[in-house]
């Protein structure tokens, strides 16, 4: 069977001609007819560990926020997650004109009732537990736009955070009324807030109608954004689709009719959304060498060492990867608990030293240095079909790092290299991250349809799962196999 492959693959490399970076783009055309195709394929273990990820460096500038209390049946860790959130406006927003509006004995406008709303189409956990929300303004600083928020972002950087104009209400899911928003039915919770408040802002727009102009002018001279804050309870989660503020109000379309108005503002994608997420101890999970851990929100990793010394070491140096494959299966659960946590649906595999930049910067994943890998239940892991032009890139670093030159030999390149390594340890680790990709479905004339992603993000929901590996699991370590091909006369 394994010399059947190998004239598979020497086949398929004869035709396509797929090239890493190191031989440059040959076409069979250009090769001589007494050459032929050699391969060969190699079996290497991979040591995994578990890393906690640093909650200082976790982007949480999102469009998905999430509210409430839980702990993993399976590990006994406990997770909070609340949010901050700016309030968007439409451009050409309008209140009725001040002479139609009721006013109160001073001849100023006035609200009837203000609220606001959180909306969720989703939760984990039980539904008859009450659970604690509080409201607070921001305050004392605007949520800048030109700034990356992170998930140990400080509220009370932006609200003062006092009892006095703090709002708060109890809820259970099971109690909670249902609405339609953009077709879907979204369950909410609501807290009222003083109608000064939306006295206030009805004022302010009579006053300076510029401060209405746009979000960003509203957002900086009206109102701030809200802090959603879990308070009390543990056992839900809900994943918050939409937060928004309602002003109600009176006015007169006629002389001699009366009709209630209500504005909302509501956060959208087009304002700064920020989920703060707060773990227990992590320690014991990250120091259990019979398995590796991936949890969200800003939990947990998978550290994965390539040995790229061993992969392109000797006669291998000069050889072309045809392919490098790697799984991760996942191991049993320990709980038959209704609520333990999903695992992740989809993970990152990309270098150590990107596993935050990456996510700053907003990539997408180029089969290079990044990869996607979703879970098939059906296999019961997630794997990586082929890496192998990650490992030509880190090949290629190290030699550009260390000088390494064409007509270097073994021993040179090999002097040369430990001096490189011992300054970059973390130069051959890459790391597995849960991620959250948001994508588009088009169809063609010919009704063939195609999904293009066009976001990864840290998750933030809360997901967890064991994989095989470690230090000291049982059946030793996670393999990757490796297949090579190279010329020869």
């Amino acid at each position: 069977m394994k010399k059947i492959l190998y004239v598979v693959v020497a086949a398929m490399t004869a035709t396509f001609a797929s090239c890493d970076d190191s031989t440059g783009e040959l076409g069979i055309d250009m090769m001589p007819v007494h050459d032929d195709i050699n391969t060969n394929d190699s079996i290497f273990l991979i040591h995994t560990h578990t890393i906690k990820a640093n909650p200082d460096s976790v982007v949480a500038n999102t469009n998905e926020c999430y509210l409430g209390r839980m702990q993993d049946p399976a590990t006994h860790v406990s997770t909070t997650c609340d949010f901050m959130a700016q309030m968007h406006i439409v451009e050409g927003f309008s209140l009725p004109k001040f002479a139609l509006m009721d006013k109160d004995e001073n001849g100023q406008v006035y609200a009837d009732s203000v609220d606001l709303g959180i909306y969720f189409d989703s939760y984990l956990g039980d539904s008859l537990t009450t659970m604690k929300m509080t409201v607070h303004e921001l305050d004392r600083q605007t949520l800048r736009e030109d700034t990356i928020y992170t998930t140990n972002v400080n509220p009370a950087d932006y609200t003062s955070m006092k009892a006095s104009t703090a709002h708060s209400v109890s809820y259970a899911v099971s109690d909670l009324s249902s609405t339609v928003s953009t077709n879907q039915f979204l369950r909410h919770v609501n807290v009222r807030l003083p109608k000064e408040y939306g006295t206030r802002i009805l004022r302010t727009y009579y006053e300076h109608p510029e401060y209405f102009a746009n979000a960003y002018q509203f957002s900086h001279e009206v109102c701030p954004g809200f802090y959603f804050e879990h308070t009390g309870g543990t056992g839900a989660m809900l994943n918050v689709q939409l937060s928004a503020l309602h002003i109600y109000f009176s006015y007169h379309p006629t002389p001699d009719s009366t009709a209630v108005g209500m504005k909302r503002m509501a956060a959208t994608g087009e304002v700064i959304q920020t989920t703060r997420a707060e773990n227990s101890s992590l320690d014991q999970l990250a120091a259990d060498g019979n398995c590796t851990y991936l949890r969200s929100p800003s939990g947990l990793f998978t550290e994965v060492h390539l040995p790229i010394g061993s992969i392109i070491k000797g006669k291998h140096y000069n050889d072309s990867i045809t392919n490098a494959r790697i799984a991760f299966r996942r191991m049993n659960d320990r709980t038959n608990s209704d609520y333990k946590l999903p695992v992740p649906t989809d993970i990152l595999l990309l270098p150590k030293s990107q596993m935050y930049q990456f996510f700053r910067e907003g990539k997408l994943p180029d089969n290079r240095t990044s990869y996607l890998a979703n879970f098939v239940s059906a296999n019961n892991a997630y794997i990586f079909s082929d890496i192998s032009k990650l490992i030509v890139w880190m090949k290629n670093e190290r030699d550009r790092g260390a000088g390494v030159e064409p007509t270097d030999d073994e021993a040179t390149r090999l002097y040369k290299w430990a001096v490189w390594e011992a300054t970059h340890p973390d130069w051959d680790k890459t790391v597995l991250v849960p991620v959250k990709t948001r994508s588009v479905t088009s169809t063609t004339a010919y009704g063939t349809t195609s999904t293009t992603i066009y976001a990864v993000n840290n998750m933030y929901g809360l997901t967890s799962v064991r994989l095989e590996g470690g230090d000291a699991y049982a059946e030793g370590p996670v393999e990757l196999s490796v297949i090579y091909s190279h010329y020869s006369k």
